[in-house]
């Protein structure tokens, strides 16, 4: 079977703290063509660039470079530029002291420092499915993330360990209450998968 390929307009930086910029700042300057791996060894790349350490450069880049394959787009490569904007700035920590505590044998909660929100993600699901073998469930709330893209991510970690599993996140304001004008509540996102035979069902 031949490689995926994707082709990608390398872009200038949209700079999202701006007031007024929008999408059509966006000014294309190349363009280039990668397989999945050649693609994923380059968005590493980026991020390694910016102080991540390889392993949770790599992770990141996993989990934008496997939203495009799912066709989510909106949350793949296209977004690089905004998450190494924001290590730049300091809002987003490239080696974060994450804490672990588990108060409970089948809950525990994860305060992630402001870490990249996959890699955050990533360790609270393998925390969870970590309980789940032992215990027969388990959950783990996070504290202090960031944005961690597409949700099935971390589902997939769980249905490859031959579990099923929920994933709930919070979200900014983006739509406002019955009879409001202003933007008041968040569309918060929930998913959802379970192991189904040779592929799972994922709700995302």
């Amino acid at each position: 079977m031949a490689p995926r390929r994707f082709h990608y307009c390398i872009c200038s930086r949209i700079n999202e703290y701006e007031p007024g910029r929008t999408e059509e700042d966006f000014v294309p300057e190349q363009s280039r063509t990668f397989t999945e791996a050649g693609l994923t060894d380059a968005v590493a790349a980026m991020f390694a660039a910016h102080d991540v350490p390889e392993a949770d450069a790599r992770r990141v880049a996993e989990c934008l470079v496997l939203a495009d394959l799912r066709g989510v787009a909106s949350h793949g490569v296209s977004r690089v530029p905004i998450y190494l904007e924001r290590l730049r700035r300091g809002l987003v920590k490239p080696r974060p002291e994450m804490l672990l505590e588990r108060p409970m044998s089948v809950a525990a909660r994860l305060d992630a420092d402001d870490a990249l929100g996959f890699v955050a993600a990533t360790r609270a699901m393998a925390e969870a499915i970590d309980m789940a073998r032992e215990h027969g469930m388990g959950m783990c709330a996070v504290r202090r993330s960031t944005h961690f893209g597409m949700a099935a991510n971390y589902l997939l970690q769980a249905t490859d360990a031959g579990m099923a599993a929920f994933v709930f996140t919070n979200a900014s304001r983006a739509m406002p209450i019955w009879g409001g004008r202003a933007p008041f509540l968040g569309t918060s996102p929930f998913a959802f998968a379970a192991p189904a035979g040779e592929r799972p069902v994922v709700l995302d």
